[in-house]
This record gives structure tokens, C-alpha cells and sequence, in this order.
């Protein structure tokens, strides 16, 4: 998602509107904080070990990207 809000704004507007009766870790990252932070060590572990829960394709016409 292109956004130009910085990373905690974000996540408060996100943690807002999903009002989840559940604690939840979010991380909202661009696709560009994304690619500088695969390397390390956090994002590398979950990438490794990463389970889907739940996958929903696009409608067509649609792109997440």
C-alpha cells in the first residue's frame, strides 16, 4: 500500500478501524520498508516460518499490488 503517513499512524488508523475484540500485532509496512527490513533478523524469522491462516484472492479487475 502507497501511503505517505509514517508507521504509527498507520498502525493507530488500522488498529481503528479493525476494532478486533482480540489482541492482535499488526504491522503495516510500504513495500519499500518492507524490502530494507526483510533482512533482519525479525522479518527474516517470520518470513521463514510463516503460516497463511486465511488467503482471499482479488476480485477480477482488482490487484493488491
Amino acid at each position: 500500500m502507497r501511503t505517505e503517513l509514517p508507521f504509527p499512524e498507520r498502525l493507530r488508523q488500522l488498529y481503528g478501524l479493525l476494532a478486533l475484540p482480540l489482541d492482535l500485532d499488526l504491522f503495516c509496512y510500504t513495500p519499500e520498508e518492507f524490502a530494507a527490513l526483510r533482512e533482519r533478523p525479525f522479518l527474516k524469522n517470520l518470513l521463514q516460518k510463516e503460516v497463511v491462516l486465511y488467503e482471499k484472492t482479488c476480485p477480477a479487475g482488482y490487484s493488491f499490488g
